[in-house]
């Protein structure tokens, strides 16, 4: 697993747990600090998920067995406003943003405690489809 921007320790470390219980695979953390302005589409605000997808993918390190990217962008397929995260369906990698799993996107007040339980549904539900 690895992520890009700032992501708390403990919910790393929990969605590790997460992975290693429901897969039983040790997830290795690492962090990512790569420009993904690229893949922003000025037209729409967010970031391309397709293209994002692939550009992790292509730096996949050949010795993991899956990667599962965290982001902090607002993502978007062209079939959709926005998405939560993607995965190459059987493939190696997978995308996962926190940005619309916040509840201020919705006007609600934020709950911490929400947002890392979406989180860690959302990362295993991507990495299901790698499988």
């Amino acid at each position: 697993m690895i992520y890009h921007g700032q992501f708390e320790p403990k919910n790393l470390e929990l969605i590790a747990m997460d992975i290693l219980r429901e897969y039983d695979i040790h997830a290795d953390i690492r962090e990512c600090r790569s420009d993904i302005s690229r893949f922003f589409d000025p037209a729409r605000h967010q970031y391309d998920a397709n293209q994002l997808l692939k550009y992790i993918d292509s730096k996949n390190d050949p010795a993991f067995l899956k990667t599962i990217a965290l982001f902090r962008v607002d993502l978007f397929i062209p079939i959709l406003t926005y998405i939560f995260g993607q995965a190459a369906y059987k493939g190696k990698t997978g995308i996962v943003s926190i940005y619309r799993l916040k509840n201020e996107q919705y006007g609600l007040k934020p709950d911490e405690k929400l947002l890392t339980e979406r989180l860690r549904k959302v990362v295993i539900h991507e990495l299901g489809h790698t499988f």
